[in-house]
């Protein structure tokens, strides 16, 4: 695959090496699929995915310059096809996770990591996924209330609230000593535990979702 994919790509933190294009899409796999298994909305990764996008691009700029009946030919658009698989499948769970918790998810309570949260495309589908909800539901049913019912209402949008008391399965990273777990059944309702590097739990999601944002652990 390193020889597919450029050697690297245009990922770069300011304390960080760039990461290679194999390293960025592992990244990638590593985030849909703590996406898919968490029970809120993640932080987006855009960059990853407009630095994939680009690596595709290259890709097909490379089968246009070769030879017809290349075998490179089919090898290059195999893995064209992987990863564009990848980045659809994640920006479609994002996408169902938004449609689902719109309302919780430009309500207060969510408002202070909104930018880490989104993408700006994905917060200007959101508000207007929402607004056409409320017009639906106002046009359907709410017009022809009484004017005391005729606000949207507020226990609707409390429905779709993310589940972050529910149980999850994750692997650790890196080792992490002394960390605080919820545990309703002792006194105190906290226990510390030891997690180390390798190792599998069945935790709480609202526990341990600072260890999936830091990639110290992920969901499997």
């Amino acid at each position: 695959m390193d020889n597919i994919l450029n050697e690297s790509a245009d990922m770069e933190d300011d304390d960080e090496e760039p990461m290679t294009s194999v390293e960025s899409l592992a990244a990638l796999e590593e985030a849909w699929l703590n996406e898919e298994l968490s029970p809120e909305l993640l932080e987006h990764k855009s960059e990853l995915v407009e630095c994939l996008q680009g690596q595709v691009k290259h890709m097909e700029e490379n089968i246009a310059r070769l030879t017809k009946g290349d075998l490179l030919i089919s090898v290059h658009k195999m893995e064209i096809d992987r990863v564009n698989y990848i980045i659809r499948s994640y920006l479609k769970c994002r996408l169902k996770k938004i449609e689902q918790c719109s309302s919780h998810i430009l309500g207060k309570e969510a408002q202070t990591d909104r930018d880490d949260r989104f993408s700006e495309a994905e917060l200007q589908f959101t508000q207007e996924h929402l607004s056409s909800i409320e017009d639906h539901l106002k046009m359907l049913a709410l017009q022809h209330m009484p004017a005391t019912f005729k606000t949207f209402p507020e226990g609707i949008k409390k429905m779709a609230t993310p589940k972050r008391d529910t149980y999850v399965f994750l692997k650790m990273n890196q080792s992490v000593p002394g960390l605080a777990m919820i545990d309703d059944t002792i006194e105190g309702g906290e226990e510390i535990v030891d997690l180390d590097e390798g190792s599998q739990h069945i935790m709480r999601y609202k526990s341990i979702a600072h260890l999936i944002k830091s990639r110290e652990a992920s969901l499997i």
